[in-house]
Parts: C-alpha cells; structure tokens; sequence
C-alpha cells in the first residue's frame, strides 16, 4: 500500500482548518468575561519548559506559560470581538498576558484546560476512535 501523502497533508489542513475556537468563561475583576480561544496550530507558538507540576501531570511543556502567551486570543462582549491589541506608544500590545496574570487561579486553569483539549485531548481521542475503526 502506498500512502498519497500530497492528499493526506491535504487533508491534516482541512481538519485543522475546521476547528472551531473555544469560547470559555472566567472572572475579570467583578465581571463575567467570555474568553475565545482559537486553535493555533503547535508550530505557531512556543512552549515553555515544563515544571514539576507539568511534569507530574504528564506534560513536556508549561502549560501555564503557553496558555498565558498564547496567540490569538479575543474577548467577546456581544456581537463585539475585542482582539486585545493595544498601541502603547511606538509599539502594538498584546494584552493577552496582562488579562491572564490577573485571571483568578479557577480562570487559568479554565484557560488551560481549554488549549490542553484543543491540542493533547482531541488529537487523542481521534486517534483512539481511528484504531477502533481498524479493528
């Protein structure tokens, strides 16, 4: 059997392409914010070197530091998407950080948990369901 790697690679950037970005809720100051978190693909943003605490749940990476400098990421307020770029300056902002350095311990880990689905949990479950299909 020969693989058609040109149709396969083709393919991997459809089913990237068509993954919706995840729209979670969290604390910011007294308000209610949604938080839209939208799939990068790995090669688009730097992981952190894991801690101890990464470590002992399994992960090679920061989860932490990634979700805290992930790219992207958007507010909603209604039909309203705030892109969280900022002038400061001579410079544009990414205020992305900011805004997560001061989410509550419950709102990080809720952002977290968000990226760790996106890329560690879904890509595992597809590949668990494609084994059961082969069996």
């Amino acid at each position: 059997m020969t693989l058609d790697l040109d149709a396969l690679l083709a393919q991997a950037e459809e089913i990237t392409a068509a993954i919706e970005p995840d729209d979670v809720e969290v604390v910011l100051g007294d308000q209610l914010i949604t938080v839209r978190i939208p799939y990068v693909r790995a090669d688009r943003f730097e992981l952190y070197p894991p801690t101890r605490k990464d470590l002992v749940r399994g992960l090679t990476f920061s989860i932490d530091e990634t979700a805290r400098n992930y790219p992207g990421i958007t507010l909603l307020d209604g039909d309203d998407e705030d892109d969280l770029r900022v002038i400061r300056g001579d410079a544009i902002v990414y205020r992305w950080p900011e805004i997560y350095d001061r989410l509550s311990f419950d709102g990080r880990e809720t952002i977290q948990a968000s990226i760790w689905s996106m890329h560690i949990n879904e890509p595992e479950k597809l590949k668990q369901n494609l084994r059961e299909s082969h069996v």
